[in-house]
């Protein structure tokens, strides 16, 4: 390996590759967790060096194009797969009430989202996504409703909301 006094003392790019090595090595134990200080020193030229080894690049400590662009593909990915996932936006019309017996797209969200929180509250298990507004999506619906003390079985507004809220920050 090269001396660390060939290495730059500070860069934003230093920086940059010093957090996609600590992010990699969250998932590959054999790339060690280094510090991001935007020094290029022994302990980043090292994990540089056994990421190297690990991609099937020439283990040299030192980042040329190709071992950067190999740190910027993998980190990319890991950001992408760990990223969370994209939250249900609010009522999908404005007057829009689901019933009982209802079908479509707007039921299946519902479903995806009471199949998510059946997780966390036993009122709401047992969830079918189907596509239809049945009896488990009906007994769903009244328990949420009296939770938020409000009579009946439709999905207006208020609930829809009230579920989208809990499933956004249940995700």
């Amino acid at each position: 390996m090269a001396s660390t006094s060939q290495y730059p003392t500070y860069r934003q790019s230093v920086l940059e590759a010093q957090q996609y090595l600590r992010t990699i090595a969250h998932r590959d134990s054999t790339i060690p967790k280094i510090g991001i200080d935007g020094i290029y020193g022994t302990e980043t030229a090292d994990a540089v060096q056994k990421y190297q080894t690990r991609s099937g690049l020439p283990p040299t400590g030192e980042i040329d194009q190709t071992t950067w662009d190999r740190l910027y593909a993998q980190y990319s990915q890991i950001v992408k797969d760990e990223s969370p996932a994209d939250t249900i936006k609010g009522f999908p019309a404005p007057n829009m009430i689901l019933t009982p017996g209802d079908t479509g797209d707007s039921v299946i969200f519902i479903q995806t989202m009471l199949r998510a929180l059946g997780t966390r509250f036993q009122g709401l298990s047992n969830i079918v996504i189907n596509g239809i507004y049945d009896q488990a999506t009906t007994r769903a619906i009244i328990y949420i409703r009296r939770s938020l003390h409000l009579q009946g079985n439709s999905i207006d507004r208020q609930v829809w909301n009230s579920i989208t809220n809990a499933y956004n920050y249940l995700i």
